[in-house]
């Protein structure tokens, strides 16, 4: 995050889930996710199980988030921003 926002500006850069709340682990198995990947991708992606970091597949992921971008010295409008208030601004101003 800190890297992107260096490279974009806050005002540009804007976080995101893949999973639903429930996150991954509540609907994959190491057969469903992993294996078929080991055969996909070449070994140097280094396809790994499980393929989530703790505290980022969660419910709370988002929570976890706000507190080390806090950690990090984010501002509270910077924060909110990143989580939400940039797709927000991005979606209005693009779809009206």
């Amino acid at each position: 995050v800190d890297h992107a926002v260096k490279v974009g500006g806050i005002d540009h850069i804007g976080l995101a889930s893949h999973y639903s709340i429930r996150g991954i682990s509540a609907i994959h198995s190491r057969e469903s996710w992993y294996v078929p990947r080991t055969r996909s991708f070449p070994p140097e992606y280094r396809v790994r199980w499980p393929p989530w970091v703790d505290g980022l597949d969660e419910p709370q992921r988002f929570l976890n988030i706000t507190r080390g971008l806090a950690k990090r010295g984010y501002t509270t409008t910077q924060i909110e921003k990143l989580i939400g208030g940039n797709w927000v601004r991005y979606l209005t101003d693009t779809l009206g």
